[in-house]
């Protein structure tokens, strides 16, 4: 976990980091990464964020009946520069602000 300035507001967060390697499956025809495929990686980098604060999912539900739901998610898949889906490299890191 790293603290660093946040691309949409601008304000200093905590963020959590998860490098992801990109498999052909992942892809459409185009090197494209499938949107879908976002929302996996996002919750492999939540899982592991929150191990890192020393917290595991299957515990907090077992002890706490505490358990996570996305409710609605909002993804834009696209270039800064173009506004156009780009393919992507090999790796890619998935970054999200803390809840903490």
């Amino acid at each position: 976990m790293h603290a660093s300035i946040h691309p949409a507001s601008g304000e200093r967060k905590a963020f959590i980091s998860l490098p992801v390697r990109v498999y052909y499956e992942d892809t459409d025809a185009g090197g494209v990464v499938y949107y879908a495929n976002y929302l996996k990686f996002c919750e492999r980098a939540r899982t592991d964020g929150l191990r890192a604060l020393g917290f595991e999912q299957a515990r907090l539900a077992a002890e706490a009946d505490l358990l996570f739901v996305e409710a609605r998610v909002t993804i834009a898949c696209v270039s800064a520069s173009t506004g156009r889906p780009t393919p992507i490299p090999p790796t890619v890191r998935a970054q999200f602000a803390t809840l903490v």
